[in-house]
């Protein structure tokens, strides 16, 4: 290429060549740039203000875009983490999303970048049991519930769960003692076989093997089933069956169903690896309101942005050379790049144009119709969360699960006679699968606080919510998430929130991030891999509020290994402590 000349003088084809590479590379970074700024010039529309759309906006204005536009029908933001001022208090009337943990590290450092503080006080649960009528401290009680079903259904098969001794002996003493903890894990000891243990390790595993976000790869067939069906096929052996089933029952009252309903396996494994069993705090009572205030205020102050409240979509209507027109108020609005946020089988009706793929992937989304109500209520023990544990379960739905008192923004505003609080239910039936009337949800709700001790004065709200979508056993084996992900981006359309990772404001943000660094950053197409190290990071969140006592040495050690470590590790620990200092323990753990 250079010539016959060039050979004779190699300085000269050095220089030569040199002058050429720069003026290739700067011509290469000239059509980089210009590609860049096409792309961040886009107009996109992101349909939905909740965690998981504010967030969307947020990552692309970091990204370099700034014509994004949100859309809310609800009067302001927020989605499921939704607060209402309550007797000059701020209530939650949101859906399950009240809690954080150390594991939302996306959720943190969100928080963290608009300064807000989202971090309370540690959750703190009491159960409350219908048939003894008593109120117990739930720091330590869900060891002591795993225990006492291993009991009922093992040992003692035949002896009824009231006259069972050991059941009896743990219910009554406080799992803080030595003698409490001498007698869990004698029983834990004496009553797991090497079998038992190994099954509850495999859980761990699968648990393990799943992706950070998403459902994307190959599901085995048997994570694609119901609990029950799931627990049969791995052969799991009634200890160890009785030990998942009472860890993932745990979760019922934050929206996921007990394992006796349809939800398959794949869920329960997700919201295992997501959220850990143990460091849980409650999300201060204006927190999410003023992360999600201050991301509306810096997306409207980015010029050519804007977040629309109040404002829904009449239609939307793909163009066949490329581009959106979506319909709002009566006028059409083009955007290069759609997003949606909001559960298909809500906004695929509004497609006028939906193909096949669409029109049936919303059609095998099922939700948990959660029921979120407000009230002023007198006489209920000063308990900050109740968990009715008998009625997580099938023939109860429609009964209250779960009371929650008022978290104050001013403590002087408190009225000890008339406190206010968050009482959830499901809406729909389990067995049947028919919607449970508001009439018929009121009458249980007044007969339940009543059993609380409580009297209901006043109704101030309440709200029933779409929640948990995910797809059907059927639709999960038929791929539905690789069907899901192979649309992705097809006819400048994207789809987002809570269906695409798990119905959690951290599994939502994200995926949220995991969609603009796979799919919107054209100059940093591999900058996911910054996303995963984080999560296999040796660092750990250092907010003031968690305990100290939690010891773990990483991130993703707080995500995958905290349930097996909570749950049965570490009564090892509490057991060898306690053990050197009290006698009493160790003749009680001998003689069982």
């Amino acid at each position: 290429r250079l010539g016959d000349s060039h050979t004779n003088n190699p300085s000269s084809s050095s220089r030569d060549l040199l002058t050429e590479a720069h003026s290739v590379a700067e011509n290469d970074a000239l059509i980089i740039q210009q590609q860049q700024h096409h792309h961040h010039q886009q107009r996109i529309c992101i349909l939905g203000a909740g965690p998981g759309g504010l967030s969307l906006a947020h990552y692309l204005q970091q990204s370099g875009y700034t014509a994004v536009h949100v859309y809310e029908k609800a009067s302001i933001v927020g989605g499921k983490t939704t607060g209402v001022w309550c007797q000059s208090r701020q209530q939650y009337i949101g859906s399950g999303q009240y809690t954080i943990n150390k594991s939302y590290m996306e959720m943190i450092e969100l928080s963290e970048s608009f300064n807000v503080d989202l971090v309370g006080e540690e959750m703190e649960i009491t159960y409350f049991d219908t048939q003894s009528k008593m109120f117990r401290n739930g720091a330590d009680v869900s060891a002591a519930m795993i225990f006492r079903e291993i009991f009922k259904t093992s040992k003692f098969l035949n002896m009824p769960y009231l006259s069972n001794p050991f059941c009896y002996m743990i219910s009554k003493l406080s799992l803080a003692s030595p003698l409490s903890w001498g007698i869990v894990w004698a029983a834990f000891s004496s009553i797991l076989d090497e079998k038992s243990k190994e099954d509850i390790s495999k859980i761990f595993r699968y648990m393990k093997a799943l992706p950070d976000v998403g459902f994307t790869g190959i599901l085995p067939d048997t994570l694609c089933e119901t609990v029950s069906n799931f627990l049969d096929l791995e052969n799991m052996s009634s200890s160890a069956r009785l030990c998942i089933e009472t860890i993932w029952n745990k979760w019922a009252p934050a929206g996921y169903l007990s394992c006796a309903s349809s939800v398959p396996a794949l869920f329960k494994l997700k919201l295992m690896q997501i959220a850990p069993f143990r460091g849980w705090h409650m999300v201060k009572p204006d927190g999410y309101y003023k992360l999600c205030k201050a991301m509306e205020e810096k997306i409207n102050g980015v010029k050519g942005s804007a977040v629309y409240t109040s404002t829904p979509i009449e239609t939307i209507q793909r163009n066949d050379d490329g581009g959106v027109n979506i319909r709002v108020n009566g006028n059409e609005i083009y955007y290069d790049q759609l997003i949606i946020t909001g559960h298909l089988n809500d906004v695929v009706p509004l497609m006028v144009d939906s193909s096949n793929e669409e029109l049936e992937l919303s059609k095998q989304i099922v939700t948990t119709d959660y029921v979120v109500t407000l009230a002023e209520i007198s006489g209920l023990p000063p308990q900050p969360l109740i968990y009715i544990p008998s009625h997580w379960e099938p023939h109860s739905t429609g009964h209250v699960f779960l009371v929650s008192k008022a978290r104050y923004k001013d403590l002087e505003s408190c009225n000890n006679q008339k406190e206010c609080y968050s009482i959830f239910q499901y809406g729909t039936s389990y067995e049947t699968g028919e919607k449970i009337s508001d009439e018929k949800l009121l009458d249980l709700l007044l007969e339940d606080i009543k059993l609380l001790g409580g009297t209901v004065n006043i109704i101030d709200g309440q709200k029933r919510w779409n929640y948990f979508p995910h797809p059907t056993v059927e639709s999960l084996k038929s791929g539905f998430f690789q069907k899901l992900e192979k649309i992705q981006g097809v006819r400048c359309t994207f789809y987002a929130g809570s269906t695409l990772n798990f119905e959690l404001t951290e599994a939502t943000v994200r995926y949220s991030k995991y969609l603009v660094e796979n799919r919107f950053l054209f100059d940093h197409p591999v900058k996911l891999s910054s996303m995963k190290a984080k999560y296999n990071s040796s660092s750990t969140m250092s907010h003031p509020s968690w305990s100290s006592t939690d010891d773990v040495s990483g991130r993703r050690k707080s995500i995958t290994t905290t349930c097996i470590e909570t749950t049965f590790h570490f009564l090892s620990d509490k057991v060898s402590q306690m053990m050197a200092s009290s006698a009493v323990t160790g003749l009680i753990f001998s003689a069982t």
